[in-house]
């Protein structure tokens, strides 16, 4: 068995160089539009010089494709965390899915509505790119969740139903709330978004309905 590498002090500190670039850049893509932001406000903002920044991305489209990529598979492998779980009880596990899921939606809207009204606008083989695993991500994590609603449905915890429909209807539950804001918010300008209000907007209010809405009418008659 091969033990793990550890990092030397450049190395590590190029990764929090990294990172501090792709926070400045989002924070300025949430505040401008990713259309509005230049590699030398990003720069300025990270306070590093311009040419740093090309020593980690060779264009902004780039730095937009790792910032997209990265956020959503930290997202991924945190819902992926809890529906490996196997708590003893399915509906309790059900419900820390939700909440989490809710959260973290909530957490991350600014990267959410950054993919959605900019990727049609990126360069066609980053768009494929970033479509590719995505779509890979989407279907492990329907994957799982219809394994967990199985085996709900075999402990006589909610009705007989197709497990993969099952975790569709809430997966879509749940994204209906994220579409409704992207609505609102198109043609906004995004300075004008309380990012931090709708972070608590989904991890408790719409979480409530979600989880209000699906058990209430998933829950076998013996379980309620």
């Amino acid at each position: 068995m091969f033990e793990q590498r550890t990092l030397s002090r450049r190395e590590r500190e190029r990764l929090i160089h990294r990172q501090e670039i792709l926070d400045a850049a989002l924070e300025l893509f949430a505040q401008k539009g990713f259309y509005n932001v230049t590699m030398k406000e990003i720069a300025e903002r990270a306070e590093f010089a311009v040419g740093t920044l090309y020593k980690f991305f060779q264009s902004k489209q780039h730095l937009y494709k790792s910032l997209i990529l990265e956020r959503t598979i930290h997202f991924h492998n945190t819902l992926i965390n809890v529906l490996d779980e196997e708590m003893d009880d399915p509906l309790e596990q059900i419900e820390k899915f939700i909440m989490t899921k809710m959260g973290l939606l909530g957490k991350h809207i600014a990267i959410i509505r950054l993919y959605f009204t900019e990727i049609y606008r990126v360069n066609p083989t980053i768009k494929a790119d970033l479509e590719a695993e995505l779509t890979r991500m989407r279907r492990e994590f329907r994957t799982k969740l219809s394994a967990l609603m199985e085996r709900a449905i075999n402990a006589g915890l909610i009705r007989r139903s197709d497990p993969m429909h099952m975790a569709m209807a809430l997966d879509g539950l749940m994204k209906g709330f994220v579409f409704g804001y992207l609505e609102e918010s198109f043609g906004k300008d995004p300075s004008e978004i309380d990012y931090e209000k709708l972070e608590k907007l989904f991890a408790e209010d719409y979480a409530k309905t979600v989880r209000e809405v699906f058990f209430k009418g998933a829950l076998a008659s013996t379980a309620a």
